[in-house]
């Protein structure tokens, strides 16, 4: 449709209002590009054009801007559509658009005073879905987990019969919830799912982000080659679309997947063109977790002196913010940097305030590595039956996640206080497809077909091909028998907002 727009348009005179059409149809191809070349050009000739044409062309720039990362210039340019007035869709996802381009920038209390108008409680929400999805994911940066899980799970399950961009965006952004709840097999689901609805449609400008929300939970269970490949995927399309933001996105989940293989010296590679970027969005606390992987790294390079300079930086920042989060793997940081100094007492003390901090704030992986690091400390120490304690809780934490490579960290210390570590992690499903793991973790939260097909935009009859065929796969019979041989530990969160 969009070629047979563009052919039309051709044969008309090259007026400022054409070439605005033309921007909004490279928007809406993925062409960002081509997109705000169009819509600034048109813009230079805005007294051709009528204030609802202005007012569209604004907010195609507004979106234009926070695409490359832009967050301020997306504010600006939201104010100015808002101003011109706009139909109430387009105001809905422009109220959205400013309040995440001021969330870039760190000024996540303006971001939320924004979004001052939608209901407290998101299951009142009418109309309001692309600001229900932006204070979904600004929650996160303020480590309102829950709050952020309901709003973006509304989201997710309310538009069943479509596949609009605000729910492709809510169901990447509830992936990285769910991972840091600990819900990985959710996690995982969401994001997957995501990705298949987005290639089907051709969404092309969100399937570089959704890759990527995939990579967190592949690379912590050490599914390296289906992390590597997302990461693959999302590079070509960050490429494609010469999108900085997506690029940027990606660098940052190269290092996870580093980190996850304690490749360190693959970490600080990875971390260069983000740590070059000196702020911004890359290093607001709560947005991305590169910042805590890149200096534990430099600390386990023996990079001591570089590593205390970069913690002073990021947690001045994070104080600023008061990101709880971020400050608590900061602190468990500068107990691994005392420790290899054997400033014994600040080590402590460190590792202490890191759990005392992280309580109800960091992501399940980060408390769990938090004990372990604290246990690793006590056993060098000498305190074997205390580090012995920590180490057990870190490794019942990592093993109900099925985060195997970091089991086995554990497992190491644990052995050297003279523990039997027990049972590995049970492997993933890797014989199924991601639908079929899909369909499989919905299953296993109790959902009847009916509910499945619903939450999915699938027909019934699919669902059952999916299930009979998971059945085959794993040798079980019944819901009941899939249940119980289905990976544990992930909490089978409710897909539904109240959960």
């Amino acid at each position: 449709m969009a070629k047979a727009l563009r052919a039309e348009l051709s044969g008309t005179a090259p007026t400022a209002r054409r070439t605005s059409l033309e921007a909004r149809l490279a928007w809406f191809a993925g062409e960002p590009e081509a997109a705000e070349a169009l819509a600034t050009e048109a813009w230079s000739r805005r007294d051709q054009l009528s204030s609802d044409h202005l007012g569209s062309l604004a907010a195609i720039l507004c979106q234009l801007h926070n695409l490359r990362a832009d967050g301020s210039g997306a504010a600006e340019w939201a104010a100015q559509a808002l101003e011109l007035g706009l139909p109430p869709d387009l105001a809905d996802s422009t109220n959205a658009a400013q309040a995440f381009g001021l969330g870039l920038v760190g000024r996540l209390e303006d971001a939320l005073a924004v979004l001052a108008s939608v209901p407290s409680d998101p299951t009142l929400v009418r109309g309001y879905s692309h600001q229900l999805t932006a204070r979904g994911a600004l929650r996160v940066a303020t480590d309102d987990l829950v709050g952020a899980r309901r709003d973006l799970a509304t989201v997710c399950n309310a538009s069943h019969a479509e596949v609009s961009p605000q729910r492709l965006v809510a169901m990447g952004a509830l992936a990285e919830v769910d991972f840091r709840l600990g819900s990985w097999d959710a996690s995982l689901a969401a994001a997957e799912h995501a990705l298949s609805l987005a290639e089907d449609t051709e969404q092309v400008w969100v399937q570089g982000y959704l890759h990527t929300a995939a990579v967190l939970v592949c690379a912590a269970r050490g599914d390296a080659a289906q992390a590597d490949r997302h990461l693959v995927e999302a590079r070509e399309l960050a490429e494609q679309l010469g999108d900085l933001g997506t690029y940027v996105l990606c660098e940052n989940a190269g290092v996870h997947i580093a980190w996850c293989r304690s490749d360190h010296e693959e970490v600080v590679t990875r971390s260069a063109l983000l740590v070059s970027l000196g702020g911004g969005p890359t290093h607001e606390p709560g947005l991305m977790q590169w910042p805590v992987q890149y200096v534990g790294s430099l600390v386990e390079l023996g990079r001591l002196d570089e590593a205390e300079r970069e913690i002073d930086q990021f947690e001045a920042l994070a104080r600023e913010r008061s990101c709880q989060s971020r400050l608590a793997g900061l602190a468990r940081l500068r107990g691994e940097l005392a420790t290899s100094r054997r400033d014994h007492k600040v080590a402590r003390a460190a590792f202490q305030s890191s759990l005392e901090l992280g309580g109800g704030a960091v992501a399940a992986l980060d408390d769990a590595l938090s004990r372990a690091a604290y246990g690793r400390f006590l056993r060098r120490r000498g305190e074997k039956r205390a580090a012995t304690a920590r180490l057990t809780e870190a490794r019942t934490r990592l093993t109900a996640l099925g985060a195997r490579p970091f089991v086995t960290r554990v497992d190491e210390e644990l052995a050297a206080c003279g523990v039997s570590p027990g049972v590995h992690p049970e492997p993933l499903p890797h014989r199924l497809t991601p639908q079929e793991r899909t369909v499989a973790t919905l299953v296993c939260q109790g959902l009847t077909n009916q509910e499945v097909a619903q939450h999915l935009v699938l027909s019934v009859k699919t669902i059952g091909y999916h299930l009979n065929n998971v059945y085959t796969k794993l040798d079980v019979h019944s819901r009941t028998q899939l249940a119980a041989t289905w990976p544990a530990g992930n909490g089978k969160p409710q897909v539904g907002p109240g959960a």
